[in-house]
């Protein structure tokens, strides 16, 4: 089996810049690494004669051949009758799969135990959703479906599903935006849109790629949702290749942005170059997996839909009617002002989502040189509730991108230092959020800070230039002093006055002065604070 490993793994490479360019390649990797390994189970279970009494069906990664080299072998073995038969030679089966090197996960069960099993337990529940047959009599299969018939409702399935991804969201810091994400369970890699998959499956009772391309509610999406899939499966490959793990660290990213022949860069510029593709589309995957899941709340919701002005509310979702956005481009930061001034209001329902990012061209040059919309965005940076939400939702539909080019480039950007874990985009919202709750939250360990946030007359000075504090970071010179310049550009741009524009420039130029001010010094020895009233004065 190594020696095997070792073929493959040279072909892989010697092919990797082709694949990393067209995604959809990497399965046949996958498929031929599962029917060699499938090829070795019928003809050993057949060779033992276990096809008389047993079926064998290849489960979860397995039973959709998309067998990585570090992944387990699941399998399901089945009795086809309810004889009590001698376990000896399936024990030498396993042993025989173990011996060659499979990491071998397995079940023996009649069809009463798979009833019994998959009506307590979602997880098993959801490896027989992928299940292959291998070897397997009609009247077993049958079976198996009847037996899982039923066996959990759409809401309780959604409802378990849920909370599972929540779990795992928390083990994994909650973003797709990590340096060194798990290519299998971090959001946005490939347990989204697996998940995404048996939502459809069971609550939407589309089962394949086809049922979903041609549903009304998904086929806009899915097909780049399936290629964002087909690359995080490329790098997980290439990941098993050099480490045996899922986990993409910083020594993979170096070996495969090299193998993926990006251009004539220097490491660093690889990487990043490398990673930001990846975030591209671990942000695709999870905005395709917030999409699903939204659409089954909204349809299993019992809010009444009522009129207010140009929107319409639902719950606590609102969105947009029927109108044409061409002709009614204030509603594209309208829908966000009016989250922001009502408490009651969470977010944008789905249908309206759709409609935001098929016009997000609306968003040219006359729009962002528009007087009447620059004031609907600092509107926004006022709002009374949801900012965080607000912005987050703005970023996941593009439209902060489109906006505000500065952001554009700098998503996806890494930063290779040691006080950062998250890209640039990522580590702007948090810092957003964290000045958001700040000043609507009184906290223990930010008294001072609140009383004072809450004294600026012009709070939205402070989120600009929080939001461009880094956004000179990937452009070859002092973060700071670009950021100084591209912030003092779009505050005049939008408006603002000199002293504003000025000010929010100078928040940006002495971010890090003041950082390391707070973190480092002690803030109540005088000469710190004549130190930094110098700085302020000048």
């Amino acid at each position: 089996m190594t020696e095997k490993k070792s073929i493959k793994s040279e072909s892989f490479w010697s092919d990797f810049s082709r694949i990393y360019k067209n995604p959809s390649l990497i399965d046949k990797y996958l498929i031929d690494n599962s029917n060699s390994i499938e090829e070795i189970i019928i003809d050993s279970f057949k060779e033992l004669n276990l096809d008389k009494n047993y079926s064998i069906y290849a489960n979860g990664g397995f039973g959709k051949k998309e067998m990585f080299l570090s992944s387990d072998v699941d399998i399901s073995i089945v009795k086809n009758n309810s004889l009590n038969d001698s376990n000896e030679d399936l024990e030498v089966f396993i042993a025989k799969l173990w011996d060659l090197g499979f990491q071998v996960g397995h079940s023996v069960r009649s069809i009463k135990d798979i009833k019994k099993i998959t009506k307590k337990d979602l997880k098993e529940f959801t490896s027989y959703l992928t299940r292959r047959p291998l070897i397997s009599k009609s009247d077993t299969e049958r079976q198996i479906t009847k037996s899982l018939n039923n066996a959990w409702s759409k809401k309780s399935f959604f409802n378990a599903k849920l909370i599972e991804q929540e779990e795992r969201y928390s083990s994994y810091h909650s973003t797709e935006f990590n340096l060194e994400p798990d290519l299998k369970e971090s959001p946005g890699c490939m347990r989204d849109f697996q998940t995404s998959l048996w939502i459809l499956q069971q609550c939407f009772n589309l089962s394949n790629y086809n049922e979903i391309k041609n549903s009304i509610k998904f086929s806009s999406d899915i097909e780049s949702a399936v290629t964002s899939y087909n690359f995080i499966k490329t790098l997980r490959f290439a990941t098993n290749i050099l480490s045996s793990k899922n986990r993409l660290s910083f020594e993979s990213q170096i070996e495969i942005s090299k193998a993926a022949k990006l251009g004539k860069y220097n490491d660093k510029d690889l990487v990043e170059k490398m990673m930001k593709d990846f975030y591209g589309h671990a942000s695709n995957l999870s905005n395709f997996n917030r999409f699903v899941f939204d659409t089954f709340k909204e349809k299993n919701s019992f809010a009444i839909t009522q009129k207010f002005g140009k929107f319409y509310l639902k719950g606590k979702k609102i969105g947009i009617k029927n109108y044409d956005l061409s002709k009614n481009r204030d509603l594209i930061f309208g829908i966000f002002i009016a989250i922001g001034r009502n408490k009651n209001i969470k977010a944008v329902d789905t249908s309206t989502m759709n409609m935001l990012k098929e016009n997000i061209h609306l968003i040219d040059d006359d729009f962002k040189n528009n007087n009447s919309y620059a004031s609907q965005f600092l509107e926004i940076l006022k709002s009374k509730y949801n900012l965080s939400s607000i912005l987050k939702s703005m970023k996941s539909l593009g439209i902060i991108q489109a906006y505000i080019k500065e952001f554009d480039e700098v998503v996806g950007q890494m930063q290779f230092d040691l006080f950062h874990v998250y890209t640039v985009d990522e580590h702007t919202f948090k810092v957003m959020r964290n000045m958001r709750q700040m000043q609507i939250e009184l906290q223990e360990d930010f008294k001072l800070e609140h009383e004072l946030l809450n004294k600026i007359p012009k709070i939205e000075i402070l989120y600009l230039a929080g939001l461009f504090h880094d956004l000179g970071k990937g452009k070859g010179g002092d973060h700071s002093k670009i950021g100084a310049q591209t912030s003092y550009a779009f505050a005049k741009k939008i408006g603002l006055s000199l002293a504003d524009a000025d000010l929010i420039s100078w928040l940006v130029l002495n971010h890090l002065q003041m950082s390391s001010i707070s973190q480092k010094k002690d803030i109540s020895d005088p000469k710190t604070i004549e130190v930094f009233a110098d700085m302020v004065l000048n």
